[in-house]
């Protein structure tokens, strides 16, 4: 990238603040806005070719969920560059897959698998026998009599099994998901009690897990297909933990049905300790079966006690990341690691706010999808375990992700204007524009020392109202007093035309002092362009 030197008194037409309008009037300068706290957003190459000998995964949103994966390619792209495997959020569950008797329902499950397929992950199946997600009519059959409940369990597992099974991405499967209360009792009746128990007994755990290997044997994907049990707050190391232990020794007598251990790891900051968790996954591995991290996130909020998330927080909920990923790795031999999943991939998707009642950002990614310091925490324990450096991240200078009311103020022919307007978190920036190769642009004035090398990065949205080459954009940094020197970068920053895209560049040190204003600017290489058509930008980050 090329960048020029220029003063005012050679320069007529660039965007400074503070520009004379003639020989003796100097505008006074508009107020700096407000800027918000910085979060660093963290530059990670990928989880999955960090960890390669075992999955990072993560559960999405499919079918025609709002949300769903397969209508968001900002989301596809995150997916495609940190995980190597998936699990369904709720497709796989059995009120989707079987709302009525015997009328099952494959086509949004069998559209994820192809995506996986094509994206070369691989999909942890999720689930096939649980008391909750499962329609009344299974419930109504339970309620009938024992023999009537476990033939509309095996019917339902064999099903799925025969539709699933020749993909070879599907590689494993929650078969019992969340058998036992807190107090290591099995769930009976009540709001949380589990109809399966309630009419076959505790054998049900047994029945479901053999009738899923046969199912496998039938299909001659046993050996490459792990059959796991999945609960939560096992983590805690109490009598849940302990009676799931036991569950597994008295299905295992005879032969080896139970072949993985899930932890959901649904965890808070500071509960469970890291201690109780790295003692629990160490119990586990040492039943010499497959321990696997199946649906991670931490929260920060379940008391509803904040109000927005802090750099504090976002520092806090990296440690707590990392020791969590450093004790699996460091409690489960590589042999028996099945890996690592979050139970989604941005904050927007999370499914906290809904069960505790308040704001929540418990994942790795917020809801822009940029990547949080959980994430360089997760790829810090990844390395470590490799025996690897994590490479230091950059400190961040700056930056504005536009949450104040007020946007950068306008800088048009060297005029200092008003603020650019702000909407729903993204600078609006609409130009009179006047005449070809009249250049136009906003700024703010900040504290980052330029004399340093930055790296430079913001999203921008030109509309299709502007026409392919209808403006060029360049960024500039100047002094905002003095001789109000600058550099500017050559024309031609690239964007594409009615997309956001994201704008990275090398600043170079500059040997000017104290330049403390940033702008961006946009050059008219066409007549006609919009006046009342707004170029978006957002996420401007200099590190």
């Amino acid at each position: 990238m090329k960048f020029n030197h220029f003063l005012l008194a050679a320069t007529s037409g660039l965007l400074l603040q503070g520009c004379l309008l003639d020989d003796t009037e100097v505008p006074k300068q508009t107020p700096t806005p407000e800027v918000p706290e910085v979060i660093p957003v963290p530059t990670v190459d990928s989880l999955k070719e960090s960890a390669k000998t075992y999955p990072i995964g993560a559960a999405l949103p499919a079918g025609d969920a709002e949300n769903s994966v397969m209508k968001r390619e900002d989301l596809q792209a995150v997916v495609a560059k940190h995980f190597s495997q998936i699990t369904a959020e709720n497709i796989m569950k059995p009120m989707y897959l079987q709302p009525k008797k015997g009328e099952f329902q494959f086509d949004d499950a069998n559209a994820l698998i192809d995506y996986a397929e094509e994206n070369e992950m691989t999909v942890h199946g999720h689930t096939l026998v649980w008391h909750e997600s499962s329609p009344q009519w299974m419930k109504d059959e339970c309620a009938k009599d024992k023999a009537a409940c476990e033939a509309t369990m095996q019917a339902h597992i064999n099903k799925l099994i025969e539709n699933f099974a020749p993909h070879d991405v599907v590689t494993s499967w929650d078969v019992v998901n969340e058998v036992f209360n807190e107090d290591g009792t099995y769930r009976d009746e009540g709001d949380y009690g589990s109809f399966w128990y309630h009419s076959i007994g505790k054998d049900y755990v047994k029945m479901a897990f053999a009738t899923a290997k046969a199912a496998l044997v039938a299909e001659k994907k046993d050996e490459e297909t792990l059959l796991y049990y999945n609960d939560f707050n096992t983590e805690q190391n109490g009598k849940k933990l302990d009676a799931v232990l036991a569950m597994i020794d008295e299905v295992n007598t005879a032969e080896s049905l139970i072949e993985g251990i899930g932890f959901q790891m649904h965890v808070e900051l500071n509960f469970p300790t890291i201690e109780n968790i790295t003692a629990a996954l160490k119990k586990a591995a040492d039943t010499g079966l497959m321990v696997k991290i199946t649906e991670l996130d931490v929260a920060l909020n379940k008391d509803g006690k904040q109000s927005k998330f802090t750099l504090d927080l976002a520092n806090a909920q990296k440690e707590r990341y990392k020791a969590i990923v450093a004790a699996y790795l460091a409690a489960v031999p590589e042999a028996q690691r099945g890996g690592i999943s979050v139970w989604g991939v941005s904050d927007a998707d999370s499914w906290l706010p809904a069960h505790h009642g308040n704001p929540d950002w418990p994942l790795m990614f917020n809801e822009k999808l940029e990547a949080k310091p959980a994430l360089a925490g997760v790829s810090e324990a990844i390395l470590v375990d490799k025996g690897e450096e994590p490479t230091p991240e950059p400190e961040v200078a700056f930056e504005d992700k536009f949450e104040s009311d007020k946007g950068w103020s306008h800088t048009y022919q060297t005029i200092v204007g008003d603020y650019e307007k702000v909407e729903n978190g993204v600078m609006k920036v609409t130009v009179p524009w006047a005449a070809v190769d009249a250049v136009y642009g906003t700024g703010v004035t900040i504290d980052v020392d330029f004399t340093k090398a930055r790296t430079v990065q913001f999203d921008v949205l030109v509309p299709e109202a502007f026409g392919e080459g209808g403006i060029s954009i360049q960024s500039m940094v100047q002094q905002t007093a003095g001789e109000y020197k600058g550099e500017y970068s050559a024309e031609g920053l690239e964007y594409t035309l009615g997309e956001k895209t994201t704008i990275t560049f090398e600043l170079p040190a500059s040997d000017i002092p104290d330049m403390t204003r940033f702008g961006i600017n946009f050059k008219a290489k066409a007549a006609g362009l919009p006046t009342d058509v707004a170029i978006e930008i957002d996420n401007v980050i200099i590190k």
